[in-house]
């Protein structure tokens, strides 16, 4: 099944500066509703029962977005826990219960002879609270054996503090899709710092529910040997004078030691302005499924990209209403995300136009008027219902609600 992911530490990515994939926080995403199929339940017929104790509980909240799961991972000497957790409601705070009937939870165990086994649940919970998180749960393997299964986070004291100063200025982009703003900086090959935090300005303090866990981390560079550690908790708190934005962040990593970061940035002004006119831009149409649409083209070496995050094309949009992974400029080999600005977007006669400014990380201010023919999404409109009709394939559909339909009103999945 491949179920167990190693915990703590990994390698650090090929290219640590650029993320590919961005996911949204677990609060912020309200669930879909799924249903986990389930084998014919084992019961208990074995006298064995088997406790795993486990302190090291790891959360992962960034597939609820597009599963509808929560995923929990833990281990000790001898057993790996895997759990697919389904939440019966939203969470609406950081802080929030979890808790979701036996069916909707899939339990995998790795045993200390590398055999794997899913277990049926009999029963479970989960919570979380500014105590720690807290997973338990019963279940039985094929063979009959009763598995309690109890899975914390024990935090650690320290065991040494180290300072860190990153000399050269971090880059940081700030992403619409998750409002979060992105920082990495590296130090003389020794250190590299990545900081996830959700906000919609840099300047400001910070504490742990602030930070996304997945993308805040310490690198330690040794070649192939680098590490990477995630913290138990964290804090930061930027300011900005002068120009000059300053990060101090403090916290205690997986690798338990407790580390204090010193950062700083370049406040991003605009230094010089480029002026861009396309009228052969690429339009792509991710409307139906993530919401948004991509229109990008290159003049003059240098390539565009503005991803509005709109179910509809035309429109007022900010640099806020961008997605940060599909919105850029690239000028030469370097690409920049955007910092500010704002455009119009309008439709006349089958041709998108986008026309307005937008800051980027590289200082410069893009004016821009792009053009792009509206071909297999002329359809593409909503009514005063909030209905969207699309063109996709040849076919016509209806987005309403977060669900596609056909034309016959059938459910397209």
């Amino acid at each position: 099944m491949g179920l167990i992911i190693a915990l703590g530490v990994f390698a650090v990515p090929q290219n640590l500066q650029q993320r590919t994939t961005r996911m949204m926080r677990a609060h912020r995403v309200a669930p879909t509703a799924h249903k986990v199929v389930k084998h014919n339940a084992p019961t208990a017929t074995s006298d064995e029962t088997i406790n795993v104790v486990c302190q090291d509980l790891e959360v992962d909240a960034s597939w609820l977005d597009y599963t509808g799961m929560v995923l929990l991972y833990g281990s000790n000497k001898e057993y790996s826990v895997i759990v697919y957790l389904i939440p019966d409601e939203e969470a609406t705070d950081y802080y929030g219960d979890y808790s979701t009937a036996a069916e909707n939870i899939m339990l995998g165990i790795y045993l200390p002879n590398d055999d794997e086994e899913e277990l049926t649940v009999s029963s479970a919970s989960f919570k979380q609270t500014k105590d720690g998180d807290v997973f338990t749960a019963v279940g039985v393997d094929e063979k009959g054996r009763t598995f309690n299964i109890s899975l914390t986070l024990v935090v650690p004291d320290a065991k040494d503090t180290v300072k860190v100063t990153i000399t050269e200025p971090v880059t940081y982009e700030y992403y619409g899709e998750s409002e979060d703003y992105y920082i990495y900086g590296e130090n003389e090959g020794k250190f590299a710092v990545t900081l996830d935090i959700y906000t919609e300005q840099m300047a400001g303090s910070y504490k742990d529910e602030d930070f996304e866990p997945e993308y805040t981390q310490i690198y330690l560079i040794n070649g192939k040997d680098t590490a990477a550690y995630s913290f138990y908790s964290i804090s930061a708190e930027i300011t900005e004078k002068d120009g000059v934005g300053t990060i101090i962040a403090k916290g205690l990593a997986k690798d338990t030691l407790f580390y204090e970061i010193t950062m700083h940035y370049d406040v991003v002004v605009a230094k010089t302005t480029v002026e861009l006119a396309i009228d052969n831009a690429a339009l792509i149409d991710y409307t139906a499924d993530y919401g948004m649409y991509q229109v990008s083209g290159t003049k003059d070496g240098v390539m565009i990209s503005i991803t509005p995050m709109a179910k509809q094309l035309a429109g007022k949009f900010t640099y806020k209403d961008l997605s940060g992974t599909y919105s850029f400029v690239k000028a030469g080999e370097e690409y920049y995300g955007f910092v500010g600005g704002e455009f119009t977007a309008t439709v006349d006669n089958n041709v998108l136009t986008l026309q307005g400014e937008l800051l980027a990380t590289n200082c410069t201010l893009y004016k821009f008027v792009i053009k792009s023919a509206i071909t297999g999404i002329e359809n593409f409109k909503a009514d005063k219902n909030g209905t969207v009709k699309f063109v996709e394939n040849g076919q016509m559909y209806i987005l309403r609600d977060g669900k596609t339909y056909n034309m016959l009103g059938a459910e397209v999945r």
